[in-house]
């Protein structure tokens, strides 16, 4: 045992290795049953009644939620009168309604589409959170609980529960915890990816921060979204990055309730005796769940190398560059590899549940090729600002400050396309601010003035609306004679939009790169009948084409896209 306390590994090993020290009265065994029940019911009637909505279900560790009410009975027999709960978007809403008992004429109103019940739920359902004070039927004790609302960035509502547990505590005169404590729910991938995990255990022992020992407990169904563990850390457990503060680690099948409810009796003593943060890691399983631009570069013996969460199979389901054998493990096939006897090579790779570090290796990966095509791609574009001080410090400023150039992408989904506000925006806004252009000079006009632009920028932003442009835009980082690095706004809808489309012969040798694309319907005909004319970019350019459509406008108005 890596705990250096002879006391504490003793007091473990008399929790597990006293003779029939998991023994558990029937009455204990029919609460476990219905909590378990109603957990799965849940689950249940939500994917049969709303099958087609997202909501991040719980199936294949149900036992979570008896897990974290054994955890408040022990904890409020113990003494404990406040819990502050933080915890990430999977299981949230079986937490609200069977832990926490939220109406739930609140919760599925939000799935109705109709007017929630609350306020504030400017959010989607599966992040917001929740205040009550209610009895708690086994110990007989009022407890008040919280869920702390937080967004789809995983474990960053970490040290925000801390604050506020410590805040608590601190306006009770509750010195050593003794009255409010904290518990966090993670999932394996992001305990192990995000190195706020790491930041907050270390807050966790220092005297003006520490909450006097949090409870975590790890969902850990095996697999990041769709990324195998094995190519999402380099530690034997997603747990390991507690031994840095000494915290015992508890793993457990979630498959025999009895022993869950045995470490999550054990987690919530070791609370009250030691105030040291403890970890529950519920071992389960889930239940129920660019190519031409590529190839021509491939052809032509050039380097492609595409990295970020889930890119294999590509946020959208849209790209599916690794077919992966049924039978077979780790047997798996890159269509893009096999295209041309000799041609490049092609690396696709799901990274682990890192934005700042995968982003910052690939940076350091492309200074070192400039004749590679190196990609991160973020799950949506919104995840960018966990890496900004990459962004900040190294691919905006690199070559003025260092003399260093980087033809690094950045591909970041981009839109208001449902997901609610986490996921709508790629902050465009921001990296045209970060632009180094001036806005009082306008270099000569040449025959060069578009690459001079270029040369003369830190960075590309482009927001395309055509996949001959996507095509254009990707092959140019390479035959630019410099390289800058660019900041791709990447569809979403788009993706699989009837309209969204180009000939192949916007693809041939004698096109580009467009950077402006005028109006090319009717109004461009008779351009003396335009009364009125719009700049748009991306996405935009379908709805307000829609738009003039239906009120029959096609003469009136015309539409340039700006690309870039």
């Amino acid at each position: 045992m890596f705990i250096n306390s002879l006391e504490q590994c003793n007091w473990i090993r008399q929790k597990f290795e006293t003779p029939d020290i998991m023994k558990f009265t029937n009455d204990e065994k029919r609460l476990i049953l219905a909590r378990l029940s109603r957990a799965a019911g849940f689950e249940g009637f939500l994917a049969k009644k709303f099958s087609s909505e997202k909501r991040f279900g719980l199936e294949g560790c149900e036992i979570m939620i008896p897990a974290m009410k054994q955890v408040i009975d022990v904890s409020t027999r113990l003494g404990v009168e406040s819990i502050i709960m933080g915890m990430p978007h999977r299981g949230r809403l079986n937490v609200l309604a069977n832990v926490c008992r939220k109406p739930l004429h609140q919760i599925l109103t939000q799935f109705a589409g109709l007017e929630a019940a609350d306020d504030g739920s400017g959010d989607v359902k599966y992040h917001l959170g929740t205040y009550i004070e209610r009895l708690n039927r086994v110990t007989n004790k009022n407890i008040r609980l919280a869920v702390v609302a937080n967004p789809s960035h995983l474990e960053c509502v970490n040290p925000v529960v801390q604050g506020k547990t410590r805040a608590e505590q601190f306006y009770r005169g509750d010195g050593e915890g003794k009255k409010v404590m904290s518990i966090l729910v993670h999932g394996d991938a992001a305990f192990c990816g995000q190195g706020v995990v790491f930041e907050t255990f270390h807050l966790s022992d220092l005297p003006d921060y520490t909450t006097h020992g949090t409870i975590h407990i790890v969902v850990n169904n095996q697999i990041g979204f769709t990324t195998d563990p094995r190519r999402s850390r380099s530690s034997p457990y997603c747990t390991d990055v507690a031994r840095v503060v000494n915290a015992p680690i508890f793993h457990v099948n979630a498959d025999e309730p009895e022993a869950v409810m045995h470490v999550c009796n054990v987690a919530a003593e070791w609370r009250a005796t030691y105030h040291k943060d403890v970890v529950i890691d519920l071992v389960c399983y889930r239940r129920n769940g660019e190519a031409m631009a590529f190839g021509s570069l491939l052809k032509e013996g050039i380097h492609v190398r595409l990295s970020g969460q889930d890119v294999e199979r590509g946020t959208f389901s849209h790209r599916h560059h690794v077919l992966h054998h049924q039978r077979v493990d780790k047997a798996t096939y890159r269509p893009l590899c096999h295209l041309y006897p000799d041609q490049g090579p092609y690396t696709v790779c799901n990274s682990s549940l890192s934005e700042f570090a995968v982003l910052g290796f690939e940076h350091g990966y492309s200074m070192t090729n400039p004749n590679a095509l190196v990609m991160w791609e973020g799950q949506f574009g919104d995840f960018m600002n966990t890496a900004q001080c990459i962004i900040d410090q190294f691919i905006s400023c690199g070559q003025a400050k260092w003399v260093r150039q980087s033809g690094l992408v950045m591909l970041l989904p981009h839109g208001m396309e449902g997901m609610g506000p986490e996921h709508s925006s790629a902050r465009l806004e921001r990296f045209l601010q970060m632009s180094s252009d001036d806005p009082d000079y306008f270099p000569p006009e040449s025959d060069e003035f578009a690459i001079r632009q270029l040369h003369d920028i830190n960075w590309i932003v482009a927001n395309v609306s055509t996949p001959a442009n996507y095509f254009h835009i990707m092959r140019r980082q390479i035959y630019l004679p410099f390289r800058k690095p660019l900041i791709m706004m990447t569809p979403k809808s788009l993706l699989r939009h009837p309209e969204c489309k180009s000939s192949f012969d916007m693809m041939t040798g004698n096109t580009e790169f467009l950077r402006l694309i005028p109006e090319e319907d009717v109004a461009a005909q008779n351009p003396s009948g335009v009364k009125k004319l719009i700049f748009c970019s991306g996405r935009v350019y379908y709805d307000l084409l829609k738009a003039r459509r239906d009120k029959k406008l096609e003469s009136d108005i015309a539409i340039a896209r700006v690309e870039q």
